[in-house]
């Protein structure tokens, strides 16, 4: 997959399907809510 970041000092990379969906498979500590993803096709 291919990650973009609002943030313009991290550039664009890729990822394994798997890890990505771990990584975001996690609660916010600030929020108590989970994590989401923005999916663009």
């Amino acid at each position: 997959m291919l990650v973009l970041d609002v943030n313009q000092t991290f550039a664009p990379w890729r990822i394994e399907r798997e890890r990505l969906f771990a990584a975001i498979d996690t609660f916010d500590s600030s929020s108590g809510q989970k994590r989401g993803l923005l999916l663009s096709e």
